[in-house]
C-alpha cells in the first residue's frame, strides 16, 4: 500500500478529486489528521460503495465532475487525485481546476498513467495504436508534452515503474494550461494564506 505525506501542518480541508470507492479516502484518513475530506466523483455509485465503507464525520461525500468542481475559489489546502487527469479530455484544465480551489499556499498533489520516453515509449505507443479503436479506446497515456504541469520551486515531478506512473505536485502559483508562462505570486491575503 502506498503512504501518503502526512500533510497535518496545512490540511484543514483536503479534496480527494475522482474518489471512486474512497480507497484514497480511506488512506487519507489513516496517514494525516484533515480537519474535513470532500469525497468527490462523478458517479452516484462509486460514491454509494465509498459511503458504505467510511463511516467518519470528517468526509462528505459529493457528486461532482473534475472539470468544472462545484467549489468556490480557494476552498481547499489540499487537492489529491489520482489516475484520473489522464482519461479527460484536457488533462492541463483539469489541473488548473484543481489550482483554482486551492488556497494560496496550498498544493495540489496527482498520480498519472504516463508514456515512458525512449525506445520502451514509441514501442508502446506502437503497440496501442494498433490496438485501439474508436469504439474501444484504452486509457490513455500521457507523454512528456502532454503532461499537465508547471515547473517551478513549489512544484516537482517524479516518475516511476519505469516511466509509467508519474506523480506532480503543483501549487497555486503555477499554470499549467501553458507551462511557458512564468509563476504567477500567490496572492495571501493578510499573511494568512485564505
Amino acid at each position: 500500500m502506498c503512504r501518503l505525506p502526512h500533510w497535518t501542518h496545512f490540511s484543514d480541508r483536503l479534496l480527494d478529486a475522482g474518489a471512486g470507492t474512497g480507497e484514497r479516502t480511506l488512506a487519507i484518513l489513516a496517514h494525516s489528521q484533515p480537519q474535513a475530506v470532500t469525497a468527490l466523483d462523478a458517479s452516484t455509485a462509486m460514491l454509494a460503495v465509498a459511503q458504505a465503507k467510511i463511516q467518519n464525520s470528517r468526509v462528505q461525500f459529493v457528486e461532482g465532475d473534475i472539470r468544472d468542481l462545484p467549489f468556490a475559489d480557494n476552498t481547499f489546502d489540499v487537492v489529491v487525485c489520482t489516475w484520473t487527469v489522464e482519461i479527460m479530455a484536457d488533462p492541463r484544465a483539469v489541473v488548473q481546476e484543481f489550482i483554482r480551489v486551492i488556497k494560496p499556499d496550498g498544493i495540489v498533489i496527482y498520480a498519472f498513467c504516463s508514456l515512458p520516453e525512449g525506445r520502451v515509449g514509441a514501442v508502446l505507443a506502437h503497440i496501442l495504436a494498433r490496438v485501439a479503436t474508436a469504439q474501444g479506446p484504452l486509457s490513455h497515456l500521457l507523454t512528456e508534452q502532454e503532461r499537465p504541469f508547471h515547473r517551478c520551486d513549489r512544484s516537482s515531478l517524479r516518475q516511476f515503474a519505469g516511466g509509467l506512473t508519474t506523480v506532480a505536485t503543483v501549487a497555486k502559483c503555477c499554470a499549467v494550461t501553458d507551462a511557458l508562462l512564468p509563476c504567477r505570486a500567490p496572492r495571501l491575503t493578510g499573511g494568512q494564506g485564505g
